[in-house]
């Protein structure tokens, strides 16, 4: 595996986007409001005991069904060779989408580029809904969980969750802990564990 380089890539977008995350994303930085994100992206680090795309692929589809299966996305796993690792591998996935969801209209038909972007269809003036061609020609609702600023932790600890069932169901013993190392190593000065302490010490990884 190339230093840095993608195993495997896998995305769900609309059909206006040809199976092309660039599409899909530039159409996001072309049509979405002035103040709007355009997109998120998350990266994760994946166990280096698992060797194989496929364990990889359990971790991260499990993931999108929780979070992101109401969402276009696209994802790439990469595998980098850590610079103080000596040779070891550090494989993660980056995870872009969109925080607007794939509502009812968008499922039964889909939007234009030019307006799945677009502010949503607000309720009328006498407090009725728009109908299914006014949302439709409207953009896709946001899920407005992305922006409350506590959901990240939440995310964090569900990610590390489903790491440790699918090392569970290939054997490894080895478990995930989703806290930061400062939180680790303070835990264990608490328990006096001063090996623990010296090794949650150290510079985390960084990925490209």
């Amino acid at each position: 595996v190339k230093r840095g380089g993608w195993i495997f890539h896998a995305r769900h977008l609309p059909r206006w986007a040809k199976d092309n995350p660039k599409i899909f994303f530039q159409a996001a930085d072309k049509y979405e409001g002035k103040d709007n994100r355009r997109y998120r992206e998350i990266e994760f680090a994946l166990p280096n005991e698992l060797k194989s795309v496929e364990q990889y692929r359990q971790i991260i589809d499990a993931f999108i069904d929780k979070h992101l299966k109401d969402h276009y996305y696209a994802y790439a796993i990469h595998d980098k060779i850590g610079m103080m690792s000596n040779g070891q591998h550090h494989p993660h996935v980056h995870i872009m989408f969109s925080e607007r969801l794939i509502d009812d209209v968008e499922k039964k038909k889909e939007r234009a580029a030019k307006n799945f972007f677009l502010y949503p269809a607000r309720k009328k003036k006498d407090g009725s809904e728009p109908s299914f061609e006014e949302k439709w020609l409207r953009g896709a609702p946001k899920n407005r969980k992305w922006i409350d600023k506590n959901f990240l932790s939440v995310l964090r600890a569900d990610f590390a969750q489903i790491q440790n069932d699918v090392l569970a169901q290939n054997g490894f013993s080895i478990r995930v802990d989703h806290r930061s190392l400062k939180a680790q190593k303070e835990e264990a000065e608490r328990n006096g564990d001063t090996f623990l302490a010296r090794l949650f010490n150290r510079i985390p990884e960084e990925y490209n």
